[in-house]
């Protein structure tokens, strides 16, 4: 009787689980970086001069100085490492310029991936160049003012800024909604998602991580500024940037052509790590103020995080060691672009999947063993240009 008894109660669940799927229509599809191949993406066209990003002469610090030691136990190097974690690109700037650069598992420098969730610090970017434009009047706009379905009662309240914070309310969830997450991103007609949206808590008064936040901040943005996004980010920072490979952005469907502006940028390792320098240099490239100070220092001020202090404006920041400025944009699958504010270190890892690998805390070690390389390389040179004399 107990082994019948568990069976119904398994055959119960299993109907359940079945029948929320069936309901929700949900594509099991997982989400991979090569997805606009197959989905559909819209081409960004690039003008101007192509920038090419210049190598330092200079050694990686040794994996014992920074890798964890379970991982310096399991693989023989850095490069082994990268093959079997289904790394893909790995890329490392000091002073802007390239100190590391390698590829694996077929993918080659210049070639582009999806780089999901990393997609969110290029749309907020753009939003402080439309404010810094004069084409929205401040962060702090209602997203009303934008969306006609966003002025009614409760909805008129939502700002610019809770898109940004993942403040909005809307009863969505990216971790604890899973299927919801899914069918969001395999949706195609993602406007239709936005049109009737539900709010769940208070706007500003919580924090949940969510894409349709950023979605809803590219459908503004791309409102106020009176262009297609893709023109008017190719313009504003792409171009500027020099980027040297292509750039595509994944659609909802070729039907539609609706940009993912929460997760469907495609992009190389090398252009990836330009933008990230951009928050080493103040915001500009040469003479050219591409980014407002404003935006580049919009998180510095911890008021502007959210509760727990770790996401401001699309970016993941270190809140386990008060010396370093480090933050990181992060993506399914292990795609970080990590900046290294204190030690000047950009570093960017795409790939495949995480492969089991807690890549934050040793992108971070490694950032800081750089910074500490590069000192004793400066002591070193004055040793020996002092000697010399």
């Amino acid at each position: 009787m107990v082994c019948y008894s568990q069976r119904r109660r398994f055959l119960f669940f299993l109907l359940i689980v079945i029948s929320i799927l069936t309901q929700a229509c949900l594509p099991m599809k997982i989400p991979t970086i090569y997805d606009g191949q197959k989905y559909g993406v819209k081409e960004i066209q690039l003008k101007g001069k192509k920038k090419k990003l210049k190598q330092l002469d200079r050694p990686i610090p040794d994996e014992n100085r920074w890798m964890l030691p379970k991982y310096h136990k399991k693989y023989e190097d850095l490069e082994v490492l990268l093959k079997k974690s289904n790394t893909t690109s790995f890329l490392v700037l000091k002073d802007g310029k390239v100190l590391y650069e390698n590829y694996f598992n077929g993918v080659e420098q210049g070639d582009i991936t999806q780089v999901f969730s990393v997609t969110k610090v290029i749309t907020t970017a753009v939003l402080g160049i439309a404010i810094q434009e004069g084409k929205i009047q401040s962060i702090n706009q209602p997203v009303s003012d934008f969306i006609p379905a966003f002025k009614e009662e409760g909805l008129e309240d939502i700002t610019l800024f809770h898109l940004v914070q993942m403040q909005s309310g809307l009863a969505y969830d990216e971790y604890k909604r899973i299927f919801q997450t899914l069918k969001f991103y395999h949706q195609k007609d993602v406007r239709s998602r936005l049109n009737a949206p539900k709010l769940k808590h208070t706007p500003g008064e919580k924090f949940i991580y969510k894409s349709i936040d950023t979605q809803l901040l590219g459908v503004c943005i791309e409102q106020a500024v009176g262009v297609p996004f893709s023109e008017y980010v190719s313009q504003m920072l792409f171009s500027p940037l020099g980027f040297e490979d292509p750039v595509q952005w994944s659609v909802d469907s070729k039907e539609n052509g609706q940009l993912k502006y929460y997760g469907g940028l495609n992009i190389s390792a090398r252009d990836l790590a330009k933008f990230a320098q951009l928050f080493l240099s103040d915001g500009r490239v040469g003479e050219q103020q591409v980014l407002s100070p404003m935006t580049v220092s919009f998180c510095k001020d911890n008021n502007c995080r959210n509760n727990e202090g770790a996401y401001c404006n699309g970016w993941w920041y270190n809140v386990w060691d008060d010396d370093r400025d480090v933050f990181f944009g992060a993506g399914f699958k292990g795609q970080i672009m990590m900046i290294n504010h204190t030690d000047d270190v950009v570093i960017v890892r795409l790939g495949e999947k995480k492969g089991g690998v807690k890549w934050y805390e040793m992108l971070k070690n490694l950032s800081v063993e750089i910074g500490k390389m590069d000192k004793e390389y400066k002591v070193n040179t004055e040793h020996q240009v002092a000697h010399s004399k």
